[in-house]
């Protein structure tokens, strides 16, 4: 009985990391963010960074 208790459990949270690919991303959720590039091919590098203000300016 616990071992199917914990099949299922699996299945579920398993589930919730399936992506479908069509995921859009809204005005609201790039506003007041900071993005930084960290790497390259693998390769740490500094410096760029990108960030959105209100009405989308960067």
């Amino acid at each position: 009985m616990k071992k199917i208790v914990t099949l299922v459990a699996l299945s579920i949270i398993m589930t919730g990391c399936v992506s479908s690919g069509k995921v859009s991303v809204k005005r609201e959720q790039l506003e007041h963010h900071r993005f930084v590039l960290e790497s390259v091919n693998g390769k740490t590098v500094t410096g760029p960074e990108l960030s959105f203000g209100e009405d989308m300016t960067v």
